[in-house]
């Protein structure tokens, strides 16, 4: 129908089929005009949002070329341009003075992705090169030539300023994993985000006008619209049918309570278990003695309970590999809240990692050994390389600081590795034998994470306090069963 829908109604029939859609603000009124490009005649149209007129049509480009408007005269208002695959030249009409410029940028194969980087409010020529998953940028206010290797082959570059610095940050969204990988320009930091599924189409824009672009995917089998505010929320729009094409796309011990399972809040560990074919937790306050079950979970899922509101309470949580989402209710509210956060693969690590006394969502990645949180103090993301594909993460307060501190145990060599948070320093401790499972937890009441293994040969624990250093084994359990401080991220007695 060739129909462009806008904030939930049909706006405007425009263009005809066989264009390309190509959003952007022409007029330079701080707002996208409706506009297309028409690859059989070279033709630009556009619908002015300042004046809802039609602007004359403008020739530029020719059949196999690739629209790329962006305002690379910094004059406020986007040019008419476009990229030659076979040449790799960039072809733009200046909005300023009616100049036509030539560029040669770029190689056949590569892919476009104009974007201002140097923040100069100049738009730069830039190319994402797919066969080394290379970004190749010449900075429009210095003519320097900038490189920098992020993605793989069949990543999609998702450039945007993600941060809100005024400038372009280098991005990608992994179709395979729906994982976006980005570079923030603000600190160098690099951060990742899960947010997707294999089929649908990245769409960066700013969606709550906040000045930063959001992580956001269109998909094309239910024409829903899923978008994840970069400062806080998500939200899911139903917009558009399959077989539409997307204008945006086109135009560009595990501190989970120092108590263990507390749900009433009095400060003492409640005997607990979930039940992995029904979903259902099963409690027994300490403080009353009475029972309580809570339908929260489904078969596959991880459990994993947190005081995630900060009250004092533990809170139901659950993380689902299948989606990599997490959903907990919250003590406080009764609120049910979810979080999409790491892939299937992935061992959730929840832990009070930035202090403030609320456990942050956070996974371990045993193919990379990396450690991805979300810092519920700021919202920010952090990742940490730390550990080995086999080692079996243990995060805890081993330094007593009230930050849970980035540890892993490798079954290899039987081996602790943590990294103190107090002053980053690396400890490496030897202790248990193969077989043997980590069961870190404070044990002699000093306020920080004792390392411990329980043998399921013996059923012996062996535990070393932090506060005297002293050896402690107790006897307890058989061969077959589960200890209650099982492993983090594996299903079990909680």
């Amino acid at each position: 129908t060739d129909t462009w829908w806008v904030n939930g109604s049909p706006s405007t029939v425009w263009g005809v089929p066989g264009d390309i859609p190509v959003a952007a603000d022409f007029d330079g009124d701080g707002k996208s005009d409706l506009g297309i490009w028409r690859p059989s005649t070279g033709d630009w149209f556009y619908i002015s949002s300042e004046t809802g007129m039609a602007a004359p049509k403008q020739q530029w480009g020719e059949p196999g070329d690739v629209p790329v408007p962006a305002d690379y005269d910094g004059d406020g208002k986007a040019d008419f341009a476009v990229w030659r695959p076979s040449n790799g030249n960039w072809y733009y009409l200046s909005s300023y003075n009616g100049a036509e410029h030539i560029m040669q940028w770029g190689l056949p194969g590569d892919i476009p992705a104009p974007g201002d980087y140097d923040g100069d409010g100049k738009a730069d020529f830039a190319v994402w090169r797919p066969s080394t998953g290379t970004w190749w940028v010449i900075l429009s206010s210095t003519g320097v030539i900038a490189k920098q290797q992020w993605g793989l082959p069949g990543d999609v570059p998702a450039e945007g300023d993600y941060d809100g610095d005024g400038k372009t940050d280098y991005a990608i969204w992994r179709p395979s994993t729906g994982t976006w990988w980005i570079i923030l320009s603000s600190t160098g930091n690099e951060v990742s985000f899960q947010w997707g599924l294999p089929g649908d189409i990245p769409v960066v824009g700013d969606y709550n006008g906040d000045g930063k672009n959001d992580y956001a995917v269109w998909r094309p089998s239910n024409g829903n619209w899923y978008i994840t505010y970069t400062s806080g929320g998500s939200e899911i729009k139903q917009w558009g049918l399959t077989g539409d094409v997307p204008a945006t796309f086109i135009a560009s011990s595990l501190r989970k309570d120092k108590h263990g399972a507390n749900f009433d809040g009095d400060r003492k560990s409640d005997v607990s278990v979930w039940q992995p074919s029904n979903g259902t937790w099963y409690v027994i306050d300490s403080s009353t003695g009475l029972q309580t079950t809570q339908q929260w979970g489904e078969n596959g899922d991880v459990i994993t309970p947190g005081d995630y509101d900060g009250d004092g309470k533990t809170d139901f949580a659950i993380w689902r590999p299948s989606t990599g989402t997490w959903w907990v209710i919250d003590s406080t509210t009764g609120a049910i809240v979810n979080q999409s956060w790491g892939l299937n693969g992935d061992i959730p690590v929840p832990g009070d990692y930035d202090g403030d006394g609320k456990t942050d969502f956070a996974v371990w990645r045993p193919s990379t050994g990396t450690w991805w949180v979300i810092d519920s103090s700021t919202g920010a993301i952090v990742s940490q390389s730390w550990g080995l594909n086999g080692d079996i993460p243990v995060p805890g307060d081993y330094d007593g600081d009230t930050k849970t501190d980035y540890t892993v145990f490798r079954p290899s060599n039987n081996t602790w590795y943590t990294i103190e948070s107090s002053t980053g320093a690396i400890v490496k401790t030897v202790w248990g034998e193969s077989g043997d499972i980590p069961v870190a937890k404070d044990y002699d009441g000093d306020e920080k994470t004792d390392i411990a293994i329980w043998r399921p040969s013996t059923g012996v624990w062996y535990i070393i306090e932090s506060s005297t250093g002293a050896v402690h084994e107790v006897t307890l359990g058989t061969s077959g069963e589960i200890p209650a401080q099982e492993p983090t991220g594996q299903i079990g007695v909680q």
